[in-house]
């Protein structure tokens, strides 16, 4: 019987155990502050670039049109001045920011996209960046001891709510996407704009997390969202004009209206991403599932990396074995960063603890989808709802799998030839049990990507190097202690000696031939969802006896997938270019079936 270790025992087990993983080998993001991050950047010519190492979005070096305007050279005067100023009056730097905003501001409504409507786009963010560091902290609060010290200092500040604006006094700080380099990506997403990019931040302590109701139980303890800050006037009167502050959420918004004129934002959204997934709390349980599984909570966790948003497709991204939210980093930068995709639709992460059996993650999984369906939609009035996709990567995509189908009594026939309701449990136990063994497809879910998922099986689940791991890394989970009380509460001979055997690992059942995943594979998917896959494959050897280094092809390939997309690359193919192409077209794909197209132009 397998049972608690030692420190040292289990740090042995554990690099046996991602020896054969699921989740090893995804890259990791870097992300990091300093002034050289915004030395490298420059509002005036925000074009995303190709390679995410020096995203131009901080504030920094005006670059002036060949001839410029009358406004925008006395913008530029004021940005100088002020920035002299901020020395010996930041006061006075503040006011003259102001001013210069209020000219920068008129001349973008005037000459629009004109080389001097972009010099004074650029004008304005400057000033606006610095109007904000001295009125407040480099990690601002944006909250009424804000207001009040912005007006003590200078001209006086309100924020505003509505559509598509956040509520600043929502976050516990804000952080300027302009003070970071991200390393580790392939491409920045950003625009070139109106406004200043920054980090909205708030977080939850356990206590919160309990005591949070409705949707808000979906959002992870660290909310990460990419945001531009606006300051608007509410006349051109530079002696005496009140400023209101606008904090857009550019996950919904892309456009602003100045005057009249509709100007795009300046927006960032890989710096915010980078962050909440390489500074975050966001896949914490990546390796603490595995080095002390105790401290990971039983119950899974359905993360929206956005608030709940009506009428856009919640796409559903569940990881590998030994791995964790992070690893879909990559693919939420790639996919969230496209604007067709991004407007219809919404980003979730489900995360759970791969030491428990995969059929009890499974039936968390479920359940974790129906009850976010009536935390946000009760009614189940939101058709893009009833449009779920689902992206599961190896054991995620076994997970996935178990939502799109019906289970009968196939897999509860490994088990007894009895009803379990005519044996003797604990209600909650036996509760538990016919979750696991008995469900019906989800009937929201209507699309499925599976990516070097074992269906099958892999020969690894049973090389001596994995065995040794998973007979050191032990967990009692609660499906263990219901299957000891339907054992102990019953005749033996009722079970069969499978179910005796006792719950097996997910070593064990993702080994070849394993009776559960046979049973599991030979159930049929529900009618009304397409499938794809996407496999991995080693070497230049035939297709049909390839492998990814993990699964071989003969487990990851199923007959039924309306699409099968070979990808050069190992088993940890998740954040490889091909694979993230492939998850935009079946995307695309999705939304061209229901009508919906790519004519449909930005907010």
């Amino acid at each position: 019987m397998r049972g608690p270790t030692s420190g040292a025992t289990r740090a042995l087990a554990i690099a046996a155990m991602l020896a054969v993983a699921g989740g090893c080998g995804m890259r990791v993001w870097e992300i990091r502050p300093g002034p050289a991050a915004r030395a490298a950047r420059s509002l005036a010519g925000q074009v995303p670039l190709d390679r995410g190492d020096e995203p131009p979005m901080a504030a920094g070096a005006i670059v002036p049109p060949p001839h410029p305007g009358l406004q925008v050279l006395r913008a530029a005067q004021l940005v100088d001045d002020a920035a002299h100023l901020e020395g010996f009056s930041r006061q006075r730097a503040l006011y003259e920011y102001r001013d210069c905003m209020i000219l920068a501001l008129d001349e973008v409504r005037a000459a629009g996209d004109s080389p001097d409507g972009r010099a004074a786009r650029g004008l304005y963010n400057r000033a606006l960046d610095r109007f904000l560091r001295l009125g407040g902290r480099p990690r601002l609060r944006l909250d009424d001891e804000w207001l009040a010290s912005i007006a003590e200092r200078g001209p006086p500040v309100a924020f505003t709510t509505g559509p598509g604006l956040w509520n600043p006094g929502r976050f516990d700080e804000i952080r300027y996407a302009g003070d970071y380099l991200v390393r580790g990506v392939d491409r920045f997403h950003g625009a070139a704009g109106l406004g200043v990019p920054v980090m909205a931040i708030r977080t939850a302590t356990r206590e919160q997390l309990e005591n949070r109701q409705g949707a808000d139980r979906f959002l992870p303890s660290w909310e990460v969202y990419p945001a531009t800050a606006v300051l608007r006037f509410v006349n051109g009167d530079a002696a005496g004009s009140p400023a209101v502050l606008e904090l857009h959420d550019t996950v919904e918004v892309e456009r602003v209206d100045i005057g009249g004129r509709v100007v795009p934002l300046a927006t960032d959204l890989t710096t915010p991403t980078a962050y909440h997934f390489a500074r975050g709390r966001l896949g914490r349980s990546e390796r603490i599932s595995l080095v002390r599984p105790q401290k990971v909570p039983v119950e899974a966790g359905l993360h929206m990396l956005h608030p709940y948003q009506p009428g856009k497709i919640p796409i559903v991204m569940t990881h590998g074995m030994g791995s964790g939210a992070r690893a879909w980093g990559k693919v939420v930068n790639e996919l969230r960063g496209d604007p067709e995709l991004r407007r219809h639709y919404q980003f979730w992460i489900y995360e759970y603890n791969t030491v428990y059996p995969f059929v009890l993650s499974a039936a968390q999984l479920r359940g974790s989808l129906s009850a976010a369906r009536e935390a946000v939609d009760p009614g189940h009035a939101d058709p893009a709802y009833d449009q779920m996709v689902l992206i599961g990567h190896s054991m995620g995509g076994l997970m996935s799998r178990l939502a799109i189908t019906e289970s009968g009594d196939a897999l509860w026939r490994l088990n007894s030839d009895r009803p379990i309701e005519s044996l003797e449990a604990p209600a909650e136990d036996k509760a538990l049990i016919k979750r696991v063994c008995f469900f019906r497809p989800l009937p929201f879910v209507r699309r499925v990507v599976f990516i070097a998922t074992p269906h099958r099986g892999t020969k690894l689940a049973s090389n001596p190097i994995g065995r040794i791991g998973d007979s050191f890394i032990w967990l009692p989970t609660p499906l263990e202690r219901s299957h000891a009380e339907l054992v102990a509460h019953n005749d033996p001979s009722l079970f069969t000696p499978l179910f005796l055997a006792g719950v097996p690992s997910n070593l064990d059942a993702l080994g070849l031939n394993n009776p559960y995943l046979t049973a599991i594979d030979h159930l049929p998917p529900a009618p009304w969802v397409t499938a794809h896959t996407i496999v991995g494959k080693v070497g230049s050897g035939p297709l049909e006896s390839s492998s990814d280094g993990v699964v071989p092809y003969s487990s990851s390939h199923i007959d039924w997938a309306v699409s099968e997309h070979v990808v050069p690359a190992t088993h940890f193919c998740l954040d490889h270019e091909r694979t993230i192409e492939e998850l935009r077209r079946i995307l695309r794909e999705h939304l061209r079936s229901l009508g919906i197209g790519a004519e449909a132009g930005p907010r």
